[in-house]
């Protein structure tokens, strides 16, 4: 039976927030208990002085003081000791929530999470040699997808005495970030088959497998009702993937839906969209060099001359540091949600951020029926509108014309679809693009079956040459 739950889509701007807000209170003061999780403690900051200034006491918000501050066990048992029918609003982060385990009160607790959140890892492991330390312990299912299974443990109390003993051993902790999912209730970890079958059989195995552990809608199952909230929601990961491997029923929340200032962004014919190169923007073509400088330090350049003196807000990797432009006009690396007068007033946003995932990973979702567009869409795309939506196009009662400078033509025409009457151009900056669009390929790594076909290949050539060479030889000796 597949699992429903509520979701909110609309454009950023729109109200979700303001709308949650008047929603969990009136429903707190109905009895209902609501857990509201954030992104960042700064959006909880936001929201609960909203609840407060609204006139609504019965609200707390739990986050973590300082770095070893463990706040799911403060978490549990605030909802544990609470009482099940006297109204009240809660706040927490997604990083708690990942946290969370279920102790058998989350039936009383209406959940509503603020922004959708990820919910795919890529992890790779290079284990040819020592991969038995865990393979010996795991078994894959059927194939979900054509040449994709779920790996699971064939002995659990196995797993968990490797994880239990991770500091006795160091090269056990190099296979945590597979254990855990593997062992967690909420997480299914995929693998291509053929490539899993090789590791395990073939003993010149170069041992690169790539896992991919997803998290599952198990993960929210027990709350007494479940929602999330976000721009184009249907283009995010957990949406996407949650429909297409857990067959999730996804149903709009119309209460939460019916109030919202608009459904589609007005702003589109003041908004131009200038996209830098054709191909996707990534770290390696930024990182890339000639005898003048990285391609980044080329666009940072050309950027600064574009805009001369006008302030510009701006959005990169973290690896780039807040000196490249002025650092006070950086936009967080999560900017969901971020709602300051400084940013709204701004007219011009520089979106540099290269969120790429390795081919890998694109692979692996194709094959479980997500396209590179979508893909591209889920992460890369995603986070540069969310950026962008911190300028003035924020503001309905705008009407200043606002540029926005991209990595990418595919990000540009994705954006462009949200915006109704905006322009796409592409700038005119002379500096070199990207020879193929995603990383270049490596060769193909081959399975034992086909490096044996390729060995006697190679031995029936070596074979030839050496008789047409004796031949040779021979009709040089006749004359």
């Amino acid at each position: 039976m597949s699992q429903t739950i509520h979701y909110v889509s609309a454009p950023a701007g729109s109200g979700k927030t303001h709308q949650l807000v008047h929603h969990a209170i009136a429903e707190a003061k109905a009895g209902q208990k609501y857990l509201i999780v954030q992104p960042t403690i700064e959006l909880i900051m936001q929201t609960i002085r909203k609840i407060r200034n609204a006139g609504f006491s019965q609200v707390k918000a739990i986050y973590k003081l300082f770095e070893f501050d463990s706040v799911a066990p403060k978490i549990a048992s605030h909802m544990q000791a609470a009482v099940p029918d006297e109204g009240e609003i809660l706040l927490i982060t997604h990083e708690a929530l990942r946290r969370l385990k279920d102790k058998g009160h989350h039936r009383h607790w209406h959940l509503v999470v603020d922004e959708f959140m990820g919910v795919f890892d890529h992890i790779e492991q290079r284990i040819a040699e020592t991969h038995r330390i865990v393979t010996e312990h795991l078994e894959l299912s059927d194939e979900v997808a054509p040449g994709i299974s779920v790996v699971q443990m064939k002995t659990p109390v196995a797993i968990e005495t490797l994880i239990a003993n991770r500091k006795e051993d160091q090269n056990v902790s190099t296979f945590l970030p597979l254990l855990n999912p593997i062992q967690s209730d909420d997480q299914k970890v995929y693998v291509s088959t053929e490539r899993y079958r090789d590791l395990i059989e073939n003993p010149e195995t170069d041992g690169h497998l790539d896992f991919f552990a997803i998290l599952e809608p198990t993960f929210v199952a027990r709350f007494k009702s479940v929602t999330f909230l976000g721009a184009n929601a249907e283009a995010t990961e957990m949406y996407v993937l949650w429909q297409a491997l857990f067959g999730v029923n996804w149903v709009c929340h119309s209460e939460l839906t019916k109030d919202l200032m608009y459904s589609q962004h007005k702003s589109g014919p003041r908004l131009t969209i200038s996209y830098l190169f054709e191909n996707q923007w990534s770290k390696r073509h930024a990182n890339s060099a000639d005898e003048d400088g990285t391609t980044l330090e080329k666009v940072g350049a050309f950027i600064r001359r574009y805009f001369e003196n006008e302030d510009f807000l701006w959005h990169a990797n973290a690896m780039v540091k807040d000196t490249f432009f002025n650092p006070y006009d950086r936009l967080p690396n999560i900017a969901h949600g971020i709602d300051k007068e400084e940013f709204r007033s701004v007219n011009r946003v520089v979106l540099l951020s290269a969120l790429n995932r390795r081919d890998a990973a694109y692979k692996f979702l194709e094959a479980v029926g997500v396209d590179v567009q979508a893909s591209h869409a889920m992460i890369s795309y995603q986070a540069d509108y969310q950026a962008m939506m911190r300028c003035s196009l924020r503001d309905p009662n705008a009407i200043a014309p606002v540029e926005v400078i991209v990595g990418s033509k595919g990000n540009a025409e994705w954006i462009a679809e949200r915006f109704p009457g905006c322009t796409v151009r592409q700038l005119d900056h002379g500096i070199a693009g990207s020879r193929k669009p995603g990383r270049p390929k490596k060769d193909k790594v081959l399975t034992s079956t086909e490096r044996s076909r390729k060995h006697r290949a190679q031995q029936k050539d070596a074979a030839r040459a050496a008789h047409e060479a004796l031949l040779a030889v021979a009709r040089k000796l006749e004359k």
